[in-house]
């Protein structure tokens, strides 16, 4: 597992992985404090997608289903559940 970690961390998508050909959902904690947010961000703004949606949250960090669950599972059930039988 460490030998797939290590290269998923060292490959930058920013180069490699500029399109994707499915809907493609990102999930923040605004305060995480690793600051991946903003890496997270700026490919979510490069990327092409058939869909694609960024949702911010503004009480967690990097673990957003302990922080806000509540929230996460309405965001999946009203926002991105919907929007795969269309």
């Amino acid at each position: 597992m460490f030998s797939m970690w290590k290269k998923a961390v060292t490959n930058n998508l920013f180069k490699t992985l500029s399109a994707l050909q499915c809907p493609v959902y990102f999930i923040e904690g605004n305060g995480d404090q690793q600051k991946s947010h903003y890496l997270v961000e700026d490919y979510y703004k490069l990327l092409k997608a058939p869909k694609k949606d960024l949702f911010w949250f503004e009480k967690s960090g990097h673990t957003v289903f302990n922080s806000e669950p509540d929230k996460l599972q309405q965001v999946i059930i009203e926002k991105i559940l919907p929007e795969t039988f269309q």
